[in-house]
């Protein structure tokens, strides 16, 4: 695998020319962007979560060489561990500091007018969410993740880069990212989520839990951020994912910090509810992948308790998730890495693009409140297709 290390402005110009990449894979976090060219080796099939580490692991010694000694593989791990994970060691790595807005030059096109077709239609998405209410009311479930699906069609085709380009900057302090999946569409989406990140022993997790969406006014955004402070839904609803990924990392990290009370971060759409948790590894060699794998499904995505809630999401959600509340990043073979959770996020084919948004149903929820807050989510990728789409001559 060849690394080279290039400016952000040419980074830049690379994403610009996606359609001329062979087998392009994209990732950016604020400290760094990575750019993988072609395939040098990969894995695209359906690996048990707990057999994911030592999987890739092998696959990055397989590809140590002397001039290399430190190969990085760029990966995509599904929400089910039926469906196919997606890893790449790439024949070359382009790295570069974090994409300057300057340099983010996104064209605006005609791409409309769009056929919309919803995954489930949102009053069946209101009676799911009234279902799992009965079922916490029957003490079976404590919360789960619910999602559902806009689909849009268009005549013309669809290029994932320019939908890159209006996201990152839009959301410069998310996580960006746009690959294949192997099945000719690619995921493309800027989560504000950190899943796991390792360097050296460090290991920092961000879990967010609980939502409003954001307002153009900043003094309704703090009241806003109080109520998400002081209601005790929400607060019950982020407690459940901070004491589950707690009760994980405790088990490799020494000094574990959790904050006894979480903060609000924001995005230009939401307003979240976020802990930064923090410690240091007993055991150097547990690596970034295995801290994700044991990690996830988290309840931010999932559900509590685990089982129950994913299979009340199988039998509730007319389509597969895929790589949707996936995990998507990169580690080398020392076991550094970043995994974030794929979350404000769209696949894209060439002639149609579908957004998916999740709620986190807890007792008390009402369904009217959940459909909103879906469509506010997607807002973090339709906004971007409104920025880039111009009205065709004639148009009012």
């Amino acid at each position: 695998m060849l690394r080279k290390t290039v400016g952000s402005s040419e980074m830049a110009k690379a994403i610009q020319c996606w359609a001329e990449l062979e087998s392009p894979f994209f990732f950016s976090s604020e400290a760094v962007s990575l750019l993988g060219l072609g395939c040098k080796s990969q894995i695209h099939h359906p690996v048990a979560f707990d057999q994911l580490n030592e999987t890739v692991q092998t696959l990055l010694e397989n590809n140590k060489s002397p001039q290399q000694d430190n190969p990085i593989v760029l990966g995509m791990i599904p929400f089910s561990e039926k469906q196919p994970c997606h890893f790449v060691v790439p024949q070359e790595l382009h790295v570069s500091s974090t994409l300057r807005h300057q340099d983010l030059h996104v064209q605006a096109d005609t791409l409309g007018p769009w056929r919309e077709e919803y995954l489930p239609q949102p009053s069946e998405y209101g009676d799911a969410v009234n279902l799992a209410l009965q079922e916490m009311q029957n003490g079976t479930l404590k919360k789960v993740v619910l999602s559902r699906a806009k689909r849009l069609h268009s005549e013309k085709v669809i290029n994932p880069a320019q939908i890159l380009m209006g996201l990152l900057q839009q959301n410069p302090s998310s996580y960006g990212f746009c690959a294949n999946t192997g099945s000719n569409e690619f995921l493309v989406g800027a989560s504000p989520e950190l899943l796991v990140a390792r360097k050296g022993q460090q290991v920092v997790a961000n879990p967010l839990a609980g939502s409003r969406k954001r307002n153009h006014c900043e003094t309704e955004n703090q009241k806003l951020s109080r109520s998400l402070l002081e209601t005790d839904k929400d607060l019950r609803e982020h407690a459940l994912v901070v004491d589950a990924m707690a009760s994980v990392l405790q088990q490799h990290c020494k000094n574990l910090h959790v904050p006894m009370m979480p903060s609000v971060i924001s995005t230009p759409a939401m307003l979240h509810l976020s802990t930064l948790i923090e410690g240091t590894l007993w055991n150097s060699d547990v690596s970034a992948l295995q801290l994700a794998s044991e990690l996830h499904p988290t309840p931010a995505i999932c559900g509590e308790p685990k089982d129950i809630a994913r299979d009340f999401i199988e039998q509730s959600e007319p389509f597969e998730r895929g790589f949707f509340t996936g995990v998507i990043g990169w580690m080398d073979s020392r076991g550094n890495g970043e995994w974030v959770v794929v979350i404000r996020s769209a696949l894209v084919s060439p002639n149609a693009l579908t957004v998916f948004a999740g709620a986190g149903i807890v007792p008390g929820s009402v369904a009217q409140e959940e459909i909103e807050e879906t469509a506010n989510k997607m807002g973090t990728i339709l906004n971007v297709l409104e920025q880039l789409q111009v009205p065709e001559q004639g148009a009012a």
